[in-house]
């Protein structure tokens, strides 16, 4: 029902209860239209009033029960009926009995009435007509509380066809008939026969009412129905429900003034009613008329005695009122009023939490809600509304709680088990966490949230293979997820599976720009947790935007990982080209120190460590933070000692367990030539940090400071430590291979410089060696070819350059060997 804005957020219980219709329609041809207005229906009592209605001396019953029904008061119609009738008798007050049980859903009652008048059925042919149709009318009334729907038209035509002419001149059994076709949901002659009644009945307020919600609900027929309402109002001005049909159905037209109207008639026709009050208040909070609203209610308060339940819905209104005015304590006060008086707590304890949330007092807030469950425990709204609180206060020891209990009373719900799961996870205890994500998986394998926080966690323990098979499971059920495939392209990146995280990405990139075209958004399945699964550039660099640009730079920085260092320059331009119109000069400055890093990689030139520098020192403070390390790296690849000494200088923290930083130390160290100093660190990082990766890329230190040492022996063995640990580094197995043609197996080296290969197709240092044993073997023609892959992936790689002139010079290439001397003259020069 639209009596309210919605903005105030009453609910529609707080509306007229509009029961189903059970009629629907067809013609409204015949139909008397009484003339009689809302104001002359008062001159009389209501009871002389009735008694002079025509159609009362025909229905067998009382004046006053015929007011009860006509202003739909069922239930009190029902108790009348009962103290007057003998419910074994066959007198037409038992068919309007049996006819308020089946209105009132009082099935019970009606089998028992049933049972009675059927115990007393006679088997006499001359049974009197008026008693057998009092008869059939009960049984048939009964089958349709019982939903045997066709039993009750089977006895109804069975009974008619012998009697046909009283039973065509009978109100109640048109108006069964009627309720039968309803049932049958065959509209049209269900709406004939309650046509039919109201020939017979014009004097039947219920019947109008009754037409009225055909022609509204059914036959979507508004202005017919309209007419109905007001002709059951000229019969009975203090008809609530269908003033209120009334009134609804006017304002869904957006007919205020005569719903105004009505509504004030119905304080006219009874002025102690607090409802009619409350009604036109109603329209004037839709109309925004709320000072006029609130007296109103006010009103409708004091008529009503505030200690009534019925006022609940009023201090209710008058609340939501004040609220919009800004009064929140007043506001709460009345919303205080309602609890106290309403039957419907937990509704109203939810309301008052809502307003003491917007007073900022999220503990009251939260009592409010706690109390509401514990009346309705089942209440999903007060527990996400709970939920979102104390998410909000970090009160993660009651969220703990709360998670309990729903689990408690739905074990078998795999949501409830996700939200205790992220609960853990802000605390920290991922392995709580991900019992209680494996729980939630196993109860339902359709839950992708489940594997995506799984993933996000394993991601967090650095455990990638792992990572990536609960995103390949997130991504089973939520293929267009671009946060999964994102996450699962950094897994695979940082497991070494480069292959497989550039499907990934790529993948991603292309449904990316396919939602562009067809305007479809698709996103992550894990609201809030957008964070998991990124690496550390990619969240630090990344925001939430309508282009590629996030799944650009991670395809980058997948490049970068991979040596492919003229492609991730490509990338990150094509990141700035994206977000230059877009973005914050914040996010321009990190792309473009991206782009300064992987040019850096790609031509190693001094102009380029400078470019790097600068793009390094304008980035925002705390990204400088954490792209510290990343800078130090790509100085230290590209042969930039001292400045990478100097960047670490200034940003290595203090504590002496930083391990990352104690290996990057390291390795400045071993290229300054201070091997002893570099091996301690190398060897402390190896023997005390619990990081698998960082701990095999130690061990390759301390392999490259024995060699360097002339010490193979030694080297081998720490080389064997570093692939025992990381059985996809190509670095290793690319030192493993320079070992190897240090001991004179160059079959082993280049068998152990194809694995390298094998395991990243791009790395160029594995090139580099292969042509140099092949060089040895006085392969030259392969060699060069080799050294050429090597070229394709690093322009400015000096070493290869050098290893190039050697095999054209080998080959006689004389040409060649003049081109590759200015090349590497112009390269020394810039560096």
């Amino acid at each position: 029902m639209k009596l309210f804005d919605k903005q105030f957020g009453f609910r529609n219980k707080y509306a007229a209860t509009f029961l189903t219709s059970i009629f629907l329609s067809s013609s409204f041809a015949n139909l008397p239209i009484l003339a009689a207005s809302a104001d002359s229906s008062t001159t009389q009592p209501e009871s002389k009033r009735a008694e002079n209605l025509p159609t009362i001396k025909r229905l067998g019953i009382t004046a006053k029960t015929y007011h009860l029904i006509n202003q739909g008061n069922w239930q009190q119609a029902r108790e009348e009926i009962e103290k007057a009738a003998d419910a074994s008798a066959f007198s037409k007050q038992s068919a309007w009995l049996a006819f308020a049980y089946f209105y009132l859903g009082n099935c019970a009652g009606l089998s028992k009435l049933s049972n009675g008048l059927g115990a007393n059925q006679s088997q006499s042919k001359n049974e009197d007509t008026a008693k057998e149709m009092t008869r059939v009318l009960v049984l048939a009334l009964n089958d349709l509380c019982q939903k045997k729907v066709d039993d009750a038209q089977d006895i109804l035509f069975a009974f008619q066809q012998i009697h046909s002419v009283p039973c065509d001149q009978d109100t109640l059994f048109n108006f069964c008939l009627a309720a039968v076709y309803a049932k049958k949901q065959d509209q049209v002659t269900a709406e004939k026969y309650c046509a039919k009644t109201l020939a017979l009945a014009p004097d039947f307020a219920w019947g109008y009412r009754t037409d009225g919600m055909l022609f509204e609900k059914s036959l979507n027929k508004p202005t017919l129905a309209i007419a109905q309402y007001r002709q059951a109002l000229a019969l009975e001005p203090n008809f609530s429900e269908a003033r209120d049909l009334l009134v609804n159905l006017l304002l869904s037209r957006n007919n205020f003034d005569q719903a105004i109207e009505v509504s004030q008639q119905g304080i006219k026709a009874d002025s102690h009613n607090a409802a009619n009050y409350f009604r036109l208040a109603q329209i004037y909070i839709e109309q925004w008329r709320l000072k006029e609203a609130l007296k109103l209610l006010d009103k409708a308060i004091y008529i009503a005695h505030s200690e009534s339940p019925s006022t609940a819905r009023f201090h209710h209104a008058k609340a939501s009122i004040l609220r919009f005015q800004g009064n929140l304590p007043q506001a709460i006060l009345e919303q205080q009023k309602a609890v106290a008086v309403s039957k419907d707590k937990a509704f109203e304890l939810i309301e008052l939490a809502h307003l003491n949330a917007l007073s900022e007092n999220a503990t009251s807030a939260a009592d409010n809600l706690k109390q509401a469950l514990a009346i309705d425990p089942s209440n999903n709204f007060a527990h996400d509304k709970l939920v979102e609180i104390l998410l909000a206060e970090k009160r993660f020891d009651l969220l703990e709680g709360e998670y309990a209990r729903v689990i408690a009373l739905e074990p078998k719900d795999s949501n409830h088990h996700v939200g205790l799961a992220r609960v853990f996870i802000a605390e920290g205890k991922n392995d709580q966490a991900i019992g209680e994500l494996k729980q939630a998986s196993q109860l339902s394998e359709t839950n992708a949230l489940a594997y995506e926080l799984l993933g996000g966690i394993y991601l967090e323990k650095k455990e990638y293979a792992s990572a990536a098979k609960e995103f390949t499971k997130a991504l089973n059920i939520s293929p267009g997820s671009l946060s999964n495939l994102l996450a699962l392209g950094y897994a695979y990146k940082k497991n070494g599976d480069y292959l497989q995280a550039e499907t990934a990405l790529v993948t991603a990139i292309a449904l990316k720009q396919l939602n562009q075209t067809t305007g479809v958004v698709q996103g992550s399945s894990a609201p809030g947790n957008q964070s998991i699964g990124k690496s550390p550039d990619a969240s630090a660099t990344a925001r939430p935007d309508n282009s590629s640009a996030p799944l650009l730079r991670e395809l980058g920085e997948l490049f970068l990982e991979e040596g492919r260092f003229t492609e991730a320059s490509q990338q990150f331009e094509a990141v700035g080209a994206l977000n230059r119109d877009q973005v914050s000069p914040r996010q321009q400055e990190i792309d473009l120190y991206l782009l300064a890093k992987a040019n850096l990689l790609r031509d190693r030139t001094q102009a380029m460590s400078g470019a790097l520098m600068e793009a390094f020192d304008k980035l925002p403070a705390e990204v400088k933070s954490t792209q510290s390390q990343s800078a130090v790296k790509a100085l230290l690849q590209a042969g930039r000692v001292q400045q990478a000494q100097a960047l670490l200088d200034k940003y290595k923290p203090a504590q002496a367990d930083d391990y990352n930083w104690l290996l990057l130390e390291a390795e400045i160290m071993r290229a300054q030539g201070a091997l002893k100093e570099a091996r301690a660190q190398a060897l402390e990082v190896a023997s005390k940090s619990k990081d698998e990766a960082l701990q095999a890329h130690a061990y390759v230190q301390l392999a490259l400071l024995a060699l360097a040492n002339n010490d193979t022996a030694q080297a081998r063995t720490n080389i064997t430590h570093a692939l025992e640990i990381n059985t996809k580094s190509a670095v290793a197995y690319s030192v493993l291979a320079r070992i190897s043609l240090l001991e004179k197996n160059p079959v082993a080296a280049i068998e152990q410089a194809k694995i390298a290969l094998e395991v990243n197709p791009y790395y160029a240092p594995a090139y580099l060696l292969l042509g140099d044993v092949l060089m040895l073997q006085g392969d030259a023609k392969n060699a060069l070819d080799t050294y050429r892959k090597a070229l394709e992936l690093h322009p400015g790689f000096l070493d290869v350059h050098k290893s190039l002139l050697a095999a054209y010079k080998k080959l006689g290439l004389t040409r060649e060997v003049q081109q590759e001397e200015t090349a590497i003259s112009n390269i020394q020069s810039r560096q």
